[in-house]
């Protein structure tokens, strides 16, 4: 997805639908937590990816990857693949933001800086706080007034309410990725939702403690996504089996796709918000 794209964006305001049609009331409401995202450099479009919002201890963070931010798991991507580092122009400065507008099918696209004066102000996270190797494939940043070039645009953030952290994950349990492939704007302006199942063992505390393999085929762009369950019923950690309305649960963050295995990557959120609970306002 070029930079030019989201210029255009900018400027122009889409408009296929009746004006009498609103977001709230045709988009389901966890499609619009998911934000697209496109991470530049200067004027500079790099890559593209997906994020969310989550108020916790009433602040607002935007979740996105470690690799979206241009952190650890990009560069250590490149150099794997290059055998270089990666170069200075391609560490973004800058993340632009999709957001809706309250008409059905118009958005505005709003920028935040993440490395003001080359320092980061995005916060990391790791499976072991004392161990700088354990570096996890997310991370968080904080929005406290994000500049609106549209004043009706809408920003939908999660928050207690979407966590259940009662439910029992189990291997064949569905889930669904929330985002935007790369090449899915000429089709369709929402995200999609990937369906999927989860492919090993998601509560082990040993190896792998703080992500699970999800049988689900992805695209480039989706990185970043939230992950839900959707369920009229659920099995607790108690063993006890739940018959509800119709839940959506926050289960995690896709980070990756392994193409040779056909299979992604979601990495567990426990610690990440943990840690932003454990900040003091």
């Amino acid at each position: 997805m070029s930079n030019k794209y989201f210029s255009v964006l900018i400027l122009i305001t889409f408009s296929n639908f009746s004006y009498a049609q609103f977001t709230k009331d045709y988009v389901d409401i966890y499609s619009q937590t998911s934000i697209e995202l496109l991470a530049n450099k200067g004027d500079k479009g790099l890559w593209s990816g997906t994020g969310f919002l989550i108020d916790l201890n009433n602040k607002i963070y935007l979740i996105t990857n470690n690799h979206i931010v241009g952190e650890e798991y990009k560069k250590n991507e490149y150099k794997q693949l290059y055998n270089r580092d990666l170069p200075p122009d391609s560490i973004p400065d800058a993340l632009l933001l999709k957001c809706y507008s309250e008409k059905l099918n118009q958005w505005s696209v709003n920028k935040i800086l993440i490395r003001p004066k080359n320092e980061p102000l995005f916060i990391k996270f790791y499976e072991d706080d004392n161990d700088k190797n354990t570096i996890l494939d997310v991370v968080a940043i904080p929005i406290d007034t994000l500049p609106l070039n549209n004043n009706s645009a809408r920003l939908v953030w999660l928050s207690n309410i979407d966590l259940h952290p009662e439910i029992l994950l189990y291997p064949s349990e569905e889930l669904f990725i929330v985002g935007y492939p790369s090449d899915a704007g000429k089709i369709n302006p929402l995200p999609i939702w990937k369906r999927g199942t989860i492919a090993s063992e998601p509560n082990l505390e040993k190896v792998n403690a703080s992500w699970f393999w999800i049988d689900a085929t992805t695209r480039g762009g989706m990185s970043g996504s939230p992950v839900f369950i959707r369920a009229s019923s659920f099995v607790t950690k108690s063993g006890v089996t739940q018959y509800t309305q119709v839940v959506t649960s926050l289960i995690g963050i896709y980070s990756a796709q392994n193409y040779s295995l056909e299979l992604g990557r979601v990495t567990k959120l426990d610690k990440v918000f943990a840690k932003l609970l454990s900040i003091k306002n």
